[in-house]
């Protein structure tokens, strides 16, 4: 399901009675339907503490420490100690090599084709 129909969902429903787990992938990519999401999660999952609904948040490049710091702790079954958010990070090799190119004055050369591509690219959004 999409960010946007289960932020309707949970503030229709105003519970998380229906999920066991509820995973969101690409949460580096901070749009208002994302951190709406992340705002009524926060809320139901504090109001419901006697229930739980694992959830997981999932980005290549987020600050994983920020994240957990924002939803609660709650208390264990024996009231001692608190349970905080798990951080779960899976080290992976970049298969593809990156080259950062930088426009400027000396890329004449990128710099026009980037101009024809980007002009060719507007022509077909404008006719088609």
């Amino acid at each position: 399901m999409t960010t946007g129909i289960l932020l309707q969902s949970l503030i229709s429903k105003k519970a998380l009675d229906e999920y066991t787990h509820i995973i969101v992938d690409e949460v580096h990519e901070r749009d208002l339907e994302t951190d709406l999401l992340l705002l009524v999660l926060k809320k139901i999952l504090v109001e419901r503490v006697d229930k739980v609904t694992k959830v997981i948040l999932m980005s290549a490049t987020l600050n994983p420490k920020k994240f957990a710091e924002y939803f609660p702790k709650w208390p264990s079954k024996e009231k001692e100690v608190e349970i905080k958010a798990a951080i779960v990070q899976i080290p992976t090799e970049s298969f593809y090599p990156v080259a950062e190119i930088y426009m400027d004055s000396r890329n004449t050369v990128i710099v026009q084709f980037l101009r024809t591509l980007l002009r060719d690219i507007h022509i077909i959004h404008v006719n088609f």
